[in-house]
């Protein structure tokens, strides 16, 4: 009998085939999820015997083991209402898909006609799929993507049939459709095709029909067909107005080697979406224009590339099983360039790649995070699309860090994309720093930094290697991946030159640190110790209290975000502080115990003898808050 694990497995393959099938355009993705929704139940239906799970005890336990499954970036199932025989007919009374926020997917009276017998030949075969109700309540909140292993089974629904319903947190309006069609996935990645429809139960004559063939090695075919007369929830579905008028037609048809592409979207008198291109043998030419601002699901890209991107690729024979490919995406912030020979139906590039350039007048609009200029990257990128290297040089302008700024940072890249895991390893060397403050005393004039560092396939991100310095700044840390699959990160920081900060500062401080992950999903473990040598800060009663060696050491853990500090310790001349608490969405829940040696001076009151007390550290990050208690010797 399998156990939840392997039925997670085959969840998290069938995901996998459940995206690439939803990006076709139009494509209702919560039919096909449901259809692979229905292939999961059919996956937990072999925990029991033919037999045994005709009876009530054998239902049970499916709901039992079916409920709360991982659906990948979906969120989690939940079935209810069990019926039938599960090994040829059976139905579901409630089935839902939840996230953090709760159910965004709900389906009512699913009925499925199947054929086991075929799972024997990694085929799941349903002869029919319908569902009496299903309703999309909003946009989940998927998860980042993992590394899928592909679809260990194909799967082929000759019938889907269901009523769905789309809520206006979804679609902007509400839209109801009568849905049919059928859907065949080949297991590892070798097609798949489909036919959806959706007509209109509120508005007669508004429609969506898709037909597509992506078959590996096999004439190619994508047909998509919108239309609402008034507008309405197929346009905002997708993110447009769902108010005005919209269309949609696009075809792409042919086989790999020849073939013609055409797309138009409108909404009332805007044409959001434009394309077109052609290729055979000897080559071909595509183009296209899309406006980022009209959709809501690409505002934010606007927000940071400009209005709208436009793209121009040619390709002409240049050898055998190789085109010489020019291609150009530009929008008002970024411009990509890239020349070379390659094979885009191989998706490979030649043996000496594809020289590739990336522009843009203001970096942190893409990025976010630190104010930076102009940014331009120059490299080659060779290999395919699952082995791909770039190898080049990067620079940013105008990079400023608060009250500190660098001319110009630059250096050496190279990223690698294999087995899902991005690598990106480099060296940066800074010109032209100059400000006020701690970070330009550090940090000096020409800083330096080397890193290698790795996405891997879970999303996790793993550091391997830095290494930092400046004018008094000495930074070398290291990390990897365990043998179970865990990450780790340590290292050491020196700081010094800390009189170029303030006025009466002086001495040095260093600091060590280690960080554990035991796995995907779980926290970051963390600790930390640092001490000074010589120390001081420059403010002469926080010099009195922390004297020339104070020392701090912290535990905690860090997920998702949330900072949780277990135990803080401060140990000064004349001060010593514990604190825990929990850093979250910028809020600050901190608990303080301190106690110091006087003398305090406030004005003309002077406070002798000992001090101590408790308190609380709120607030946010930018606004914080300490509220404070305190029992004194003597007042003079």
């Amino acid at each position: 009998m399998s156990g939840p694990s392997d039925i997670e497995e085959v969840v998290h393959e069938v995901e996998e085939a459940v995206v690439k099938v939803a990006r076709s355009r139009g494509l209702p993705k919560a039919i096909v999820a449901v259809c692979v929704i229905i292939a999961i139940v059919l996956s937990g239906l072999l925990l029991a015997t033919r037999y045994g799970v005709l009876l009530p005890q054998g239902r049970h336990l499916i709901e039992a083991r079916a409920n709360d499954l991982k659906l990948g970036r979906f969120g989690r199932l939940n079935i209810e209402g069990l019926s039938g025989d599960v090994w040829r007919h059976f139905a579901l009374r409630r089935l839902t898909i939840s996230d953090e926020k709760g159910v965004w997917l709900e389906a009512r009276n699913l009925n499925v006609s199947w054929h086991y017998a075929e799972l024997l030949q990694r085929r799941l075969h349903a002869e029919s799929i319908t569902a009496q109700q299903v309703t999309i309540l909003r946009r989940p909140t998927l998860t980042p993507k993992q590394k899928s292993r592909g679809l260990p089974v194909s799967f082929d629904i000759d019938l889907i049939k269901a009523r769905l319903e789309l809520q206006p947190a979804f679609s902007y309006r509400r839209g109801v459709y009568d849905v049919t069609g059928n859907l065949d996935v080949q297991r590892r990645g070798r097609g798949q095709r489909g036919r959806i429809s959706a007509a209109s139960v509120l508005h007669a004559g508004d429609h969506l029909n898709l037909q597509f063939d992506l078959g590996k090695n096999l004439p190619l075919l994508l047909v998509a067909d919108a239309h609402e007369a008034r507008g309405g929830a197929l346009a905002g579905a997708l993110g447009l107005p769902a108010d005005q008028p919209f269309d949609l037609k696009a075809r792409a048809d042919g086989k790999m080697s020849s073939g013609k592409l055409a797309a138009v979207a409108t909404f009332g008198g805007a044409k959001p979406l434009e394309m077109r291109g052609a290729w055979t043998p000897e080559g071909g030419q595509a183009s296209g224009r899309l406006d980022l601002t009209a959709s809501t699901l690409t505002r934010k890209l606007s927000g940071r590339l400009g209005p709208e991107a436009l793209f121009v690729i040619t390709g002409a024979r240049a050898e055998p099983g190789l085109y010489a490919l020019s291609a150009r995406v530009q929008s008002a912030n970024l411009t990509v360039l890239a020349k070379g020979k390659g094979n885009l139906g191989e998706r490979r590039t030649g043996p000496k790649g594809l020289a590739l350039t990336l522009d843009t007048a203001n970096l942190s609009k893409i990025s976010g995070g630190p104010q930076m200029g102009p940014a331009r990257a120059v490299g080659i990128l060779t290999g395919t699309a699952d082995d791909a290297r770039f190898v080049g040089t990067a620079a940013v302008d105008r990079l400023k860090l608060g009250s500190y700024g660098l001319d110009r940072i630059s250096g050496p890249v190279q990223l690698t994309r294999k087995a899902g895991v991005l690598s990106v390893k480099g060296q940066a060397s800074g010109a032209g720093g100059q400000g006020t403050g701690v970070l330009a005393a550090i940090l000096g004039a020409k800083p330096s930094a080397s890193f290698d560092a790795q996405r891997l396939a879970d999303g996790r991100l793993s550091l391997r290697d830095l290494e930092a310095t400046g004018a008094g700044l000495k930074v070398q840390a290291s990390g990897g991946r365990g043998l179970i699959g865990g990450l780790n990160f340590k290292g050491r920081a020196e700081v010094s030159n800390l009189a170029a900060a303030r006025t009466g500062a002086k001495g040095s401080a260093s600091a060590t640190w280690s960080a554990t992950q035991g796995g995907p999903g779980k926290p970051w473990t963390l600790s930390a110790d640092a001490k000074g040598a010589g120390f001081a800060s420059g403010f002469a009663e926080l010099d009195r209290l922390l004297g020339a060696s104070p020392s701090l050491s912290a535990k905690g853990n860090i997920q998702d975000g949330k900072i949780s500090l277990a135990s803080a310790e401060l140990n000064g001349a004349a001060v010593k502080a514990t604190s825990a608490g929990v850093l979250e969405n910028g809020a600050l829940k901190f608990k303080l115990d301190w106690s110091a040696d006087g003398p305090f001076r406030a004005g003309p009151v002077e406070i002798t003898g000992k001090a101590r007390g408790s308190g609380a550290i709120t607030g946010t990050l930018a606004e914080p808050r300490a509220d404070l208690l305190a029992d004194f010797d003597a007042l003079d």
